[in-house]
């Protein structure tokens, strides 16, 4: 089963790292900063500290509520940007470079389209 972990962090070299709490994830996280790193992805949503760590703490970034919350703002920067349209918004949280992006956002799209059809979400969203 797949499911989310709010104590994630990925960059380029070390790729995915899971932590068991939040308070390794934060250790791990300030000492990468430390040492100069930005490219680092944090939390549940993934959020980039290197062009978005000016919008929060790294000790924020790392909150799950917080996280989405900062997530949520960004994804509304970029569907004002692009004038509502999803796929460039979604595009765009992901990367600058349409090349990685565009792939992303249909991917996620997808993902989306699924879990809106399936009828055991439609059943708790009911709930």
């Amino acid at each position: 089963m797949l499911r989310p972990w709010p104590w994630t962090l990925h960059t380029p070299d070390a790729g995915s790292l899971y932590f068991e709490t939040y308070d390794a994830a934060l250790e791990k996280l300030k000492s990468l900063i430390a040492q100069g790193t930005k490219n680092i992805d944090v939390g549940l949503m993934q959020i980039n500290w290197g062009w978005n760590g000016h919008r929060a703490t790294a000790e924020r970034l790392l909150l799950p509520a917080d996280n989405i919350e900062i997530a949520a703002q960004i994804l509304r920067e970029h569907l004002n940007e692009y004038g509502g349209d999803r796929r460039r918004a979604v595009a765009r949280y992901h990367s600058p470079r349409p090349e990685r992006g565009l792939p992303y956002a249909a991917s996620v799209l997808a993902i989306a389209e699924e879990l809106r059809r399936s009828s055991a979400i439609q059943l708790a969203l009911a709930e």
